[in-house]
């Protein structure tokens, strides 16, 4: 029996789960939008279910029964390459990455894996561990770089590196000559964390183990202004990211120094819906990242 859809449809499916519309799939793939249009709602057509939901002035949403296709589609995909007698070009990778982490990791990364590829570009998006997860849920990005606490069941995880929590100090703090720093030095400080859900969940019910009152806790809208809140004197702050060197964007300095006691390690992580959902860029990417893990 015929195949009722080609490769062709696959992309534009891809396309535009990747980039939320139709217009801007369009683009991308520098064809007609009545083109991407029809080729999807034949698709919808065939299957007798739909794959985006369509509501006006928004971004097209995946539906349940599309993310399964879009899994099939990269997979189909990526065969068809590897039939054809070379590997898919990598062409252009969606990646969502925790907020602290990006730019301590992703530059690098990037640096490195370009150097062997040719032609290859990036989509690179910024979120708290439930946009993150979003992201790659509904489709728009292939991997995620993101903390190993509160991810779904489903979710495929690898381990890029393992952080120890640290304690952030202005540089003059009399703490600041110290090796590592427990909990309970810190009695009487003014705590200052980030204003995300996930981060707030974790270091709040240590600070109450320890005894350490949090109503008094500044919340920052971001971990490079909870960093410039500490550096002026205005706080102490907790985090396991540690950009190097120790100076917030103001050109004010930090002490940045392990934090003793029981709180655990947590492992930086790439996450993705395993790997043969992975276009061949997009695994390759992967794999040369974890052979430089750390």
């Amino acid at each position: 029996m015929p195949i009722p859809f080609t490769l062709r449809q696959l992309e534009y499916v891809v396309a535009v789960a990747e980039r939320g519309g139709i217009s801007d799939a369009a683009q991308a793939l520098h064809v007609s939008q009545p083109s991407v249009s029809v080729a999807i709602r034949d698709l919808e057509r065939f299957l007798g279910r739909r794959l985006f939901h369509r509501r006006a002035g928004q971004r097209l949403a995946i539906t349940p029964a599309g993310r399964q296709f879009l899994v099939d589609a990269r997979r189909t995909l990526a065969a068809a390459g590897r039939i054809g007698g070379q590997a898919e070009a990598a062409g252009e990778i969606g990646i969502a990455c925790f907020r602290d982490l990006a730019a301590i990791y992703l530059p690098r990364l990037i640096a490195g894996f370009t150097r062997h590829e040719a032609g290859v570009g990036f989509r690179l998006a910024e979120g708290d561990l439930t946009e993150v997860q979003a992201l790659l849920l509904d489709g728009r990005c292939e991997l995620a770089i993101s903390y190993d606490t509160g991810l779904q069941t489903g979710l495929t995880t690898a381990r890029l590196d393992r952080l120890t929590p640290h304690v952030l100090l202005p540089a003059a703090h009399p703490l600041a000559d110290r090796d590592s720093i427990a909990l309970t030095d810190l009695r009487g400080e003014s705590f200052i964390l980030e204003d995300y859900p996930s981060t707030i969940a974790f270091f709040r019910p240590l600070l109450q183990r320890h005894g350490l009152a949090d109503e008094t806790c500044r919340l920052a809208p971001s971990f490079e202004m909870q960093r410039n809140l500490v550096g002026n004197g205005l706080g102490v702050g907790m985090s396991y990211a540690r950009p190097i060197p120790d100076v917030a964007y103001d050109g004010s300095v930090l002490a940045c120094r392990p934090l003793a006691g029981d709180a655990a390690a947590l492992d930086v992580v790439f996450v993705h819906l395993g790997e043969d959902t992975l276009s061949d860029g997009a695994l390759r990417f992967l794999r040369h990242a974890l052979a430089r893990r750390g």
